[in-house]
């Protein structure tokens, strides 16, 4: 029971992070809370930058609460002994290649963003959005949903696959719009499986900063997108089907050759009584 509660405690953390960070945004683009329209504010509405720095915040506090507090384990960064730079990088490429095919076969899908590309769009102009988007977003969120959720589940005695597939699941609904969620639902089954490997969130972390990274890349180019839109439905699936084969192959060659390490591994053991 004690692992569930850590759980709730944890996704509630969270939740309060990004309510505080959206309330922070508000009230410093001047918005009046006690006029009849005061909380009607739509995404597209508000101002990148502040919501990129006011995220950063919030972000940066959620990891060091969940440090401090040791919701995300003894050692949240242990790096198995096993990893070497090269098999680091190749987990990075092959995380790349895998969220670019999902990517590429939910396309044809047409899901709405409810203006959270424009809003992303607007944070690459500033440093720090691009310090949140790029460095500390991912940390946080593998901080909450690998090393904060999916591992009590795994402490509190659910199969590793149940644990894996509900937290993606939480991991893809906590996006809010069904552009991002979806392929964010996949993209946390293959972020859970790294974890469940290795005992770390050290290949996680890597893999999140690199997509959010080339997102950020890709935004500086209008064109790539245009390009993306403008490919045909078979074509573009084919395309992902094949980017993401690719991508779990390196993946699984990478993992073969990495062995958790017992010293840096996370979890605690369950207790019947709990």
């Amino acid at each position: 029971m004690k692992h569930y509660l850590h759980i709730i405690l944890i996704l509630v953390l969270f939740v309060l992070s990004q309510v505080v960070a959206s309330v922070v945004a508000l009230v410093m683009m001047g918005v009046d809370f006690t006029a009849p329209d005061g909380l009607g504010v739509n995404l597209a509405d508000m101002d990148s930058v502040v919501v990129g720095r006011a995220t950063l915040v919030a972000s940066a506090a959620v990891i060091v609460v969940m440090w401090i507090s040791r919701l995300a384990g003894r050692k949240m960064l242990g790096v198995p002994k096993t990893l070497t730079p090269v098999a680091a990088l190749l987990s990075a490429l092959g995380f790349l290649l895998l969220a670019h095919g999902i990517s590429f076969m939910t396309l044809p899908l047409g899901l709405d963003d409810f203006g959270t590309t424009d809003q992303f769009e607007g944070m690459t102009k500033d440093f720090w959005c691009v310090l949140a988007l790029c460095i500390v977003v991912p940390m946080a969120e593998e901080t909450v949903f690998r090393a904060g959720v999916l591992r009590k589940l795994l402490e509190a005695g659910c199969g590793k696959w149940m644990a894996i597939v509900v937290t993606a699941v939480a991991f893809g609904l906590f996006h809010g719009n069904t552009y991002q969620a979806i392929p964010a639902v996949f993209m946390g089954i293959a972020l859970g499986w790294l974890y469940t490997k290795t005992n770390s969130i050290v290949l996680c972390l890597l893999a999140h900063i690199a997509n959010n990274t080339m997102a950020c890349v890709e935004m500086l180019f209008p064109q790539y997108d245009a390009y993306t839109k403008s490919i045909a439905t078979l074509p573009c699936i084919m395309l992902g089907i094949c980017f993401a084969y690719f991508g779990v192959r390196i993946l699984t060659s990478v993992l073969k050759k990495v062995e958790p390490d017992d010293s840096v591994a996370m979890l605690e053991p369950s207790s019947n009584n709990e």
